[in-house]
């Protein structure tokens, strides 16, 4: 990310900053890193929405790193409490020493087979991912297998 010399620390003082500035000049979003070099995007973006009021957020997570029925409540809870200004940035992985760093040793290919399989069990829960949710996924999950190895989701309301 360029020479050491020219960064500057991602202090959240510094994002907040960056955010306002983009919010009050009209940008529409903003994305959020994800890598071991980087603050937590979910983290970043829950502590930037109540400094902002129009700029989405792109989160950047990866799959495989946390189960699709968390994603999708994260992403209800983020999509609610932020108006509605979620965006997805679904990280398949980036090389390999990176993808080691956070204990995946899948090769390429494999990474891709799990997130598509990750985007079909979001699917299947009903999640689209740029939306305003009205429910919580977990309701609208009703007698979906969720993921492997997992118990089924019963009907939990409605």
């Amino acid at each position: 990310m360029g020479d050491v010399a020219h960064q500057r620390p991602p202090t959240l003082e510094y994002m907040t900053q960056v955010a306002k500035v983009a919010d009050s000049f009209g940008f529409d979003g903003a994305l959020t890193p994800t890598g071991t070099a980087c603050e937590d995007s979910w983290i970043v973006c829950s502590a930037l929405i109540r400094e902002t009021q129009h700029l989405k957020f792109m989160v950047a997570f990866r799959p495989g790193f946390v189960s699709p029925t968390l994603a999708a409540q994260q992403a209800a809870t983020f999509q609610r409490y932020s108006g509605g200004r979620l965006l997805l940035n679904i990280v398949t992985g980036g090389n390999d020493t990176e993808q080691k760093r956070f204990g995946d040793w899948l090769p390429h290919d494999e990474r891709y087979e799990r997130t598509g399989e990750f985007l079909e069990i979001l699917g299947e829960i009903e999640v689209i991912l740029f939306f305003p949710m009205k429910l919580h996924p977990i309701h609208k999950a009703q007698e979906v297998g969720v993921a492997r190895g997992l118990k089924k989701v019963g009907r939990i309301h409605g």
